[in-house]
């Protein structure tokens, strides 16, 4: 069983999608779970699951509410393990405490650091998780930071957490890169949540300070969230307004990542970049901040795989390296042999040998 938020929220729900699909096409029985009202039908491609996946929503809307809905299915199912998403790893645990005759192993997984400002959320998973950790058969850290944040501030113990970066599905992305022509040409891209850990402010300005010396260069935004209508009022306010686009959630976005220049991952924090992975997947430069997540993947075996910045409110030394990316994007071919190693078919051997174990 997977325990999940939803079909349609973002990178970490779209990991759990891909963890089921894998494991069905394994042969493994998945039953499919989700916090929120959601209609397993009309899930995007990006979230879309396998037919004969047993999908099941709480319509719940707080953690507390989803525990005795989620026992009724648990002694329904009888899972041998319930993979849970941050936080869910509460209610997956009283269920434990309340069943005590149905067997099951939970093995939690990970997704945020510890100090995600993204108001108290990330947080709270965080420490949510070190209370249930007792509870858990594995934890699952989806980066190296992940899990030294969970060994060294929560002091869980090691023995419980190994990092298992998160799976992508190479043919589909790159299949899903031609399904459609981009009208834009010649743009700078940012994909993800409008949320204030994204920092989407600070590629703003930077885009801003090399667009005079770039005229036919513009900005697209794809996404959706809290922080639209604040960014929507700075972008109006923008010297260069008519170049940056809002265009809010796009089901299938890989085929403007494929036609972008370059990708933008201005944030304060990553546990580890999905759409940064994706990006080198189909060979594009990526310009990134210094969060952990985005440090671990274009830094990697002693190569660059992408420009990093030293900060993470310096618009200036952000607008520089757009431009040098502009100026001197990294090769196609070495970016995407670099995302090999995230391939489904290398991260399955390793959950099924997780599972095995278990």
């Amino acid at each position: 069983m997977i325990f999940s938020n939803s079909l349609k929220i973002g990178g970490m729900e779209k990991v759990m999608v891909d963890y089921a699909n894998l494991l069905n096409d394994d042969g493994y029985a998945i039953t499919y779970v989700v916090m929120e009202k959601t209609s397993k039908e009309s899930a995007a491609d990006y979230y879309k699951l396998s037919d004969d996946i047993s999908f099941f929503d709480l319509n719940a809307g707080r953690l507390r509410s989803t525990i005795f809905k989620l026992a009724k299915i648990i002694i329904q199912q009888k899972p041998d393990v319930v993979i849970t998403v941050n936080s869910l790893v509460l209610p997956a645990s009283i269920c434990k405490v309340l069943n005590p005759f149905i067997r099951f192993k939970i093995i939690a997984t990970q997704h945020n650091l510890l100090y995600n400002p993204e108001i108290k959320r990330a947080r709270l998973s965080s420490y949510i998780l070190k209370y249930c950790s007792y509870f858990c058969y594995k934890i699952i850290a989806v980066s190296v930071a992940v899990s030294n944040a969970l060994i060294k501030q929560l002091k869980i113990d090691p023995k419980k957490v190994l990092v298992l970066y998160n799976p992508v599905d190479r043919n589909k992305i790159i299949k899903l890169a031609h399904e459609y022509n981009v009208p834009d040409s010649n743009y700078v891209l940012f994909v993800g949540r409008l949320s204030p850990v994204k920092n989407i402010l600070l590629a703003i300005r930077g885009f801003e300070l090399i667009a005079n010396e770039y005229p036919t260069m513009s900005f697209l935004i794809i996404g959706d969230g809290e922080e639209r209508a604040k960014l929507t009022k700075r972008i109006r306010a923008s010297p260069v307004r008519s170049r940056i686009k809002m265009l809010g959630t796009i089901n299938n976005p890989y085929p403007y990542i494929l036609g972008s220049s370059m990708v933008v991952i201005p944030s304060f924090s990553e546990g580890l970049s999905l759409v940064c992975i994706e990006s080198l997947t189909l060979g594009k430069t990526v310009v990134a901040t210094p969060n952990e997540g985005c440090t671990e993947l274009l830094n990697r075996d002693d190569c660059q795989y992408g420009y990093l910045a030293k900060t993470f409110d310096n618009s200036e030394e952000f607008a520089n390296l757009m431009e040098i990316a502009y100026k001197h994007p990294m090769p196609q071919h070495t970016l995407s042999e670099a995302t090999k190693c995230f391939d489904k078919s290398n991260k399955l051997k390793e959950i099924t040998a997780l599972l095995g174990d278990s």
